[in-house]
């Protein structure tokens, strides 16, 4: 659940960014902040959802 809150705030922050701040196309917007919520959940799953432990592995 951490990791798809962190996504989906990264996703809205990176929307928002582009779309107020920088003043982006809408739709071009929605591609960066969709990458970079696909960034952020597959990072974050990777590292800390499915890390794996030294006494996992061994066993102990």
């Amino acid at each position: 659940m951490v990791v798809f809150c962190v996504a989906y705030l990264v996703n809205f922050a990176t929307l928002v960014i582009f779309v107020r701040l920088l003043l982006v196309n809408k739709g071009l917007s929605q591609c960066f902040s969709g990458a970079a919520y696909v960034i952020t959940s597959f990072t974050m799953s990777k590292y800390y959802a499915f890390r794996s432990t030294e006494k996992a592995e061994t066993g102990g």
